[in-house]
């Protein structure tokens, strides 16, 4: 960098047109926003990194027009993402207020024994895997390739018989 000789200091370029134009310091939310909004981008691209190359696309097809749907569907990717919005329609199990016949294929088997209000090892008794491959994480739609003649409604039933039994047995267990 050239060097004013006479007093040491670097010289500028173009010292005629160094601050010519007036600037304005830019205000807090806007220097927020230029921040925010590449980073809101980000974690859109880091849930769903498929989702890039469609943006891309479509941004250099269509510039900032198409910019609101990235924005709302990474708003609902993140909120799924958070637990804060459930799209499946399925109803969360709340323990001891189920029956035999709310039992679904995407529960696990923990969620059936917490609904039922009986252990675990109450339900996988019932299944009657002897492999011991299923688990109280396993869903139970994923327990009828893994256990040969399982089905849900086996489950069912033989839940049923067990639960009835169990609350007709003056001991308190199943006969």
């Amino acid at each position: 960098m050239p060097t004013d000789h006479s007093i040491g200091v670097p010289s500028r370029s173009l010292p005629e047109v160094h601050s010519s134009v007036a600037t304005s310091h830019p205000k807090f939310w806007r220097r927020l926003f230029a921040f925010a909004g590449p980073a809101y981008l980000v974690s859109v691209g880091y849930m769903d990194p498929g989702n890039w190359a469609t943006d891309l696309e479509g941004g250099s097809r269509f510039g900032y027009h198409l910019l609101w749907v990235v924005v709302i569907f990474g708003t609902v990717g993140v909120t799924q993402a958070m637990g804060l919005w459930q799209t499946s329609g399925r109803q969360p199990v709340v323990a001891d207020q189920m029956t035999t016949t709310d039992i679904k294929g995407w529960m696990t088997v923990q969620q059936v024994a917490d609904g039922l209000g009986v252990k675990p090892a109450v339900v996988l008794e019932a299944i009657g895997d002897s492999s011991g491959t299923v688990t109280a994480s396993t869903a139970l739609k994923d327990i009828e390739p893994a256990v040969p003649g399982f089905s849900v409604a086996d489950l069912r039933t033989a839940l049923d018989q067990r639960l009835s039994g169990a609350s007709a047995s003056p001991s308190g267990e199943p006969s």
